[in-house]
């Protein structure tokens, strides 16, 4: 398995959002670098946001989805093994669809308190 450098915002995140270890998170990020999903083999929904995040992010950086968690490396040089950054959430469709409509949480409709019926 890929040696790979954590960084301390690495641990702070995924201790955060994933609920990981310090041990978990050195035993997942080779295996997450080798066997997670690039941009190139993102298929539906999650294309377009995917290459929109790789295109914010500094060209020295590469982003790799593994489940619902999308990580940030730094690539690696000749001489050097790649450095795991941060971590967030992949959105999921729906999260996406918002987004597109322009969507907010407080545009959404919903009944006021006084006017639903909980007792027939």
């Amino acid at each position: 398995m890929c040696e790979v450098i954590i960084s301390n915002h690495a641990y702070e995140r995924l201790k955060e959002r994933n609920s990981w270890s310090k041990k978990a998170v050195d035993r997942m990020a080779g295996k997450i670098y080798e066997t997670g999903i690039t941009a190139r083999d993102v298929k539906g929904y999650l294309k377009d946001w995917f290459l929109k995040k790789q295109l914010e992010a500094p060209s020295n950086t590469i982003h790799i989805l593994y489940g619902d968690v999308a990580y940030v490396f730094q690539k690696s040089t000749r001489d050097k093994a790649p450095i795991l950054i941060t971590a967030y959430p992949a959105p999921t469709k729906n999260a996406i669809e918002r987004v597109r409509n322009g969507a907010r949480r407080s545009d959404r409709t919903r009944a006021p308190l006084n006017s639903r019926k909980w007792c027939s």
